[in-house]
């Protein structure tokens, strides 16, 4: 587990509840689809009300179609992670001292989120392949949260010493100042899904982290 190395030569990842994205669009798993074929390198499945199998299936589904051409995250169900072909696991803050990792597949990277005021320090056992830090602007989803704003991320980097993928607020119109301020990535859910043409939102996106 510790041998394993997340280094992509940029990092966009979308966000998915499958019971939600339904609601917008009727074929989910085309949107998916679509979404990693315009430039959506990373998905993450955080999700709670579809049945196990489904999202099993899911996953199993991109990786076969899309293999090493996108990273698949499982949201906090190790039982999910360690049993299809995802590639890691995404752990939030609260949970990670007392997580179980024994229980993982040892392939699995292992992703943290991360905020500004996390008591949850790492420590030579259980370092993270990658954090998710925020949230950097006013979020739909943490409309209670405090924004963290864009001068935190060197800080942050030089703690965990692995990229570091910005969420909370971000979109197409000010995804290339985050990334000017520090940040290796961004990960998505509105800024993508409810934009007007979602797919050229991610290559709009994808341009700009490129640059």
């Amino acid at each position: 587990m510790l041998n394993q190395k997340l280094d992509l030569p940029y990092y966009l990842m979308l966000i998915i509840d499958l019971d939600s994205i339904k609601k917008t669009f009727s074929e989910s798993d085309d949107f998916i689809f679509n979404s990693i074929k315009s430039g959506v390198n990373m998905v993450q499945i955080r999700d709670t009300k579809t049945e196990y199998a489904n999202k099993l299936t899911l996953i199993n589904k991109i990786k076969t179609k899309f293999n090493n051409n996108c990273t698949v995250i499982v949201n906090s169900d190790y039982k999910l992670a360690s049993e299809s072909n995802a590639d890691g696991i995404q752990i939030k803050a609260s949970e990670w001292e007392n997580f179980n990792f024994s229980n993982l597949r040892s392939t699995l990277l292992i992703g943290k989120s991360t905020h500004l005021y996390d008591n949850h320090e790492i420590n030579n056992i259980k370092k993270p392949h990658y954090v998710i830090f925020g949230t950097v602007f006013k979020s739909k989803s943490h409309l209670k949260t405090k924004p963290i704003g864009l001068n935190k991320f060197d800080s942050i980097k030089k703690k965990y010493q692995c990229p570091v993928i910005a969420i909370g607020g971000i979109n197409v119109n000010n995804v290339s100042e985050v990334i000017k301020s520090g940040a290796d990535g961004a990960a998505f859910i509105t800024g993508i899904i409810n934009s007007q043409n979602p797919y050229s939102t991610i290559k709009k996106i994808k341009s700009k982290l490129l640059k």
